[in-house]
């Protein structure tokens, strides 16, 4: 027993001896190291002197609002910034700059700072404006280094958040696929139901009545035209003209995912639009104040 113990203590050395003179093998001999990953994009700030607009990337590498989260925000818009705010490190220098005091760089209130996966930033400031509408700008990296940037970037940030949002899709039924159409306005509710192809309003068949048959043609093909105010605050539905709603028209289709109901309010100052709300959403968006016209002016 002791002679097998030995023998087997001898050849686990020797095991353990051979492994210890063996070097490492390089996967790539004499290959060069990989590159570093460069620093990504991940955050975005802007400000035209009287508006901030915030984002940064989520976890899935979509940007956010970071104002609010859960904003429907268009990522395609805030690329288009970041690719304008790229472009500036390619301007080329003002040739003999006076001095960035000059340009009024030193106390600018129009900026982008652009924030990096490494915890780095760039800011970029802008001052004056040139005869030709450009503005004069430095970084905070080189702010002896001015160039002239076109209003590109600028104009775009003047345009708001809410010209960013992602709108939703309204059902498109046709004529054929309508059931029920409710429109209340003034405190009276004009109802229309369909039996056997013909449309009746209490009992009393309407299906050649051609306001009827506008009305129904009206409410197939909506579409939302711009998003006014997402998770609006107390007394923003009353001065769009939604408490009390000028009209509210509901839609019942045989399919369930072409209904909806849509709260009408009141006309933009130009009388292009109007404002509406849709289903449950509180947020408030425009339309077309002539797709609506029939809805708002029913009498039933």
């Amino acid at each position: 027993m002791k002679k097998t113990w030995a023998v087997l203590c001898a050849a686990l050395c020797l095991a353990l001896l051979c492994a210890c003179g063996q070097k490492r093998v390089d996967p790539v001999p004499g290959g060069p190291r990989p590159e570093p990953e460069a620093p990504r994009l991940t955050s975005l700030v802007c400000s035209n002197g009287e508006l901030t607009l915030r984002f940064h990337k989520g976890e899935d590498g979509a940007w956010l609002w970071t104002d609010n989260t859960a904003y429907p925000l268009d990522g395609s818009c805030v690329d288009e910034l970041a690719a304008c705010a790229l472009a500036l490190e390619d301007l080329a220098p003002v040739p003999d700059p006076a001095g960035p005091e000059t340009y009024g760089l030193y106390d600018a209130r129009k900026y982008v700072t652009l924030g990096y996966s490494d915890g780095t930033s760039v800011t970029w400031r802008f001052g004056t404006q040139s005869e030709d509408g450009a503005y004069y700008c430095s970084s905070d990296a080189d702010l002896e280094r001015v160039c002239l940037a076109p209003d590109t970037l600028l104009a775009r940030m003047g345009q708001g958040i809410y010209t960013m949002a992602v709108l939703p899709d309204l059902p498109a039924p046709s004529v054929d696929q309508l059931r029920e159409v409710s429109v209340s306005r003034d405190g009276y509710t004009d109802r229309l139901t369909t039996t056997d192809g013909r449309w009746l309003r209490s009992g009393s068949d309407v299906t050649v009545d051609p306001d009827v048959q506008q009305l129904l043609s009206s409410l197939c093909g909506l579409s939302l035209t711009r998003c006014v105010d997402f998770a609006p605050s107390a007394g923003a539905a009353a001065l769009c003209g939604l408490e009390p709603p000028a009209a509210v028209v509901q839609v019942i289709c045989a399919e369930a995912e072409n209904s909806y109901t849509l709260t009408v309010g009141g006309l933009t100052e130009d009388g292009a639009s109007c404002y509406v709300t849709v289903n449950e959403d509180t947020t408030i968006y425009l339309m077309d104040a002539s797709a609506l016209e029939t809805v708002r002016t029913w009498k039933g």
